[in-house]
């Protein structure tokens, strides 16, 4: 699991130990007898979507989300004891605690979107805009 941890940190350039590694994985012998030879773009699709998710919750959360554009997929195997030709992996992502500077979050431009006060500000901006 460490290895896991150590191939994501070479992926950022050893700016970032990740708090926590997420391996995406995709049974493709399963998805390609339905979309045949779409079945790899069908999943990368899925993992576009999967990574969409946890950046808007992981943000909302003030964490620091990182997709990663390369991985390890024989480490994957190995760390989960999957077979690599029936279940490979397709996408990493790393999530962190948000650095922060005397207790404030290092996020910029974050807003806490479940608050009163965002929903008393979208509202002035809307009825602002003229129609």
């Amino acid at each position: 699991m460490h290895a896991v941890s150590q191939a994501a940190w070479t992926a950022t350039g050893g700016l970032a130990y990740p708090d926590m590694v997420f391996s995406i994985t995709s049974r493709m012998k399963r998805l390609s007898w339905k979309y045949d030879s779409m079945a790899y773009a069908t999943t990368l699709k899925n993992v576009g979507v999967l990574y969409q998710t946890m950046y808007l919750v992981a943000t909302a959360m003030r964490l620091a989300p990182c997709a990663l554009g390369s991985g390890n997929a024989d480490l994957v195997a190995e760390a989960t004891g999957n077979d690599y030709l029936s279940e490979c992996s397709v996408g990493e992502f790393i999530l962190s605690s948000a650095a922060s500077e005397e207790g404030a979050s290092a996020s910029v431009g974050a807003q806490d979107v479940n608050s009163a006060e965002w929903v008393r500000r979208a509202r002035a901006l809307l009825e602002d805009t003229p129609q």
